[in-house]
């Protein structure tokens, strides 16, 4: 009884709302009760004594419970095959604090999507780009050490239209 009685010292001690104090004294003096009956595990499903009350079917995850469709990620639900990601769920790879997509890569400070290549910490907007003397070359054709533009090709070291090219290219 004597940690129901810190309980609510606590919650009453801290900075919510009076709402949120009253409905967390009534959670705390109504799982006590529960409690000293021995109903809190059979009841809301709870694993052990530190776990938190959980409805059937959700699973303790730390202080919260997680549903059905979601699993326990350090101390966070997410959906399966997910990580926890500086507490948020990531379904990606995680950098930091960053959550990059599936197959996107980090580029300075930003993720690449799929497709798309790091070039001097700037993702390249077109998906085929190189990177070249520092710079996105969108057509990814490099011609005698010049990127052609996108509607050219490389012709005896040249960047020509594709269109206009000689026969002999």
């Amino acid at each position: 009884m004597s940690s129901l009685f810190d309980d609510v010292s606590r919650v009453i001690g801290s900075s919510v709302s009076r709402r949120k104090m009253l409905g967390m004294v009534g959670s705390a003096v109504g799982g006590a009760v529960l409690a000293s009956l021995g109903l809190r595990g059979a009841a809301f499903g709870a694993e052990s004594p530190d776990s938190p009350p959980c409805k059937a079917g959700y699973t303790p995850c730390g202080s919260i419970c997680c549903p059905p469709s979601k699993v326990c990620v350090n101390g966070i639900c997410c959906p399966p095959g997910y990580t926890n990601c500086n507490g948020k769920c990531c379904g990606g790879t995680c950098y930091g604090s960053l959550c990059c997509g599936k197959n996107a890569t980090l580029c300075g400070g930003k993720c690449c999507e799929p497709g798309l290549i790091c070039c001097n910490g700037v993702c390249c907007s077109v998906p085929g780009s190189v990177c070249f003397n520092n710079k996105c070359c969108a057509s990814g054709i490099v011609c005698n050490g010049v990127c052609c533009n996108t509607n050219s090709i490389c012709c005896k070291g040249k960047c020509v239209d594709k269109h206009e090219s000689p026969k002999n290219c």
